[in-house]
């Protein structure tokens, strides 16, 4: 069977333990903050990333999504924006952060606020030259996640 269980080339898709995980919001940031290794612009960035990666899974329950979003709005510089559209043109809330060393590029996950589930993810460049400020669109995507009862033949 191709990627039993979600391990892609013997690997789990998923690092963490999501059963092990806490679901209060504070706990949670306190775990993924004492696993930083470095490599990432800052802590708050790196936090960011590695929480939205497990989110991205599309694995995580319910109970502890509700966990996760908590605790990415107690990072440093995380803010919401509703009606944000991924690129298949369907709205959500967009949770993102802009990373100060990156010269104004903003990461988001966009939410479905009926199910939490992610929809699509986007970066946007923001420059600020002089009091006026230029925004573009750097990616963006659409993510559909389903239960299906067997997976597609190869």
């Amino acid at each position: 069977m191709l990627a039993q269980n979600g391990e892609f080339y013997g690997e789990p898709w998923v690092r963490e333990d999501l059963e092990a995980l806490p679901t209060d919001a504070e706990a949670l940031l306190e775990y993924f903050d004492s696993q930083y290794v470095g490599g990432s612009a800052s802590r708050d960035e790196d936090n960011f990333l590695r929480m939205t990666d497990v989110l991205r899974s599309g694995l995580v329950r319910a109970e502890l999504r509700a966990g996760f979003y908590g605790a990415l709005a107690l990072i440093p510089g995380v803010t919401s924006t509703a009606d944000v559209a991924n690129l298949d043109g369907i709205t959500g809330i967009a949770i993102g952060r802009t990373e100060p060393i990156r010269l104004g590029l903003r990461q988001e996950i966009i939410i479905d606020p009926g199910t939490g589930l992610i929809i699509g993810e986007r970066q946007v460049s923001t420059l600020a030259v002089l009091g006026f400020g230029i925004s573009s669109i750097y990616s963006l995507t659409a993510i559909e996640t389903t239960v299906v009862s067997a997976a597609p033949q190869r």
